[in-house]
């Protein structure tokens, strides 16, 4: 028999080393150097990312956003992803 997969519930803000720190608009993944228009892949609540102040160029996961994307300022406090290479 199979075994179920369980739902894994993150909760909090999650930053996920995505920014527009560079160039305003153009999101980059800091450790690949990726965009989002190399990788087609983008999961963007409604109305993201919004830049709020001018001044919201890092993003973070949040399951309060239904597990979107929301742009925020770099320095907020979050937890954080890592990437194992």
């Amino acid at each position: 028999t199979a075994t179920p997969h369980k739902k894994i519930v993150v909760t909090g803000k999650w930053w996920i080393s995505l920014s527009d720190k560079l160039v305003e608009g153009e999101w980059v993944w800091e450790t690949s150097l990726a965009t989002l228009t190399d990788t087609g892949y983008s999961n963007w609540d409604d109305g993201q990312p919004n830049n709020s102040g001018g001044s919201e160029n890092c993003v973070y996961y949040s399951e309060s956003h239904d597990s979107k994307w929301v742009d925020s300022r770099c320095y907020d406090l979050a937890n954080f992803i890592c990437e194992l290479t």
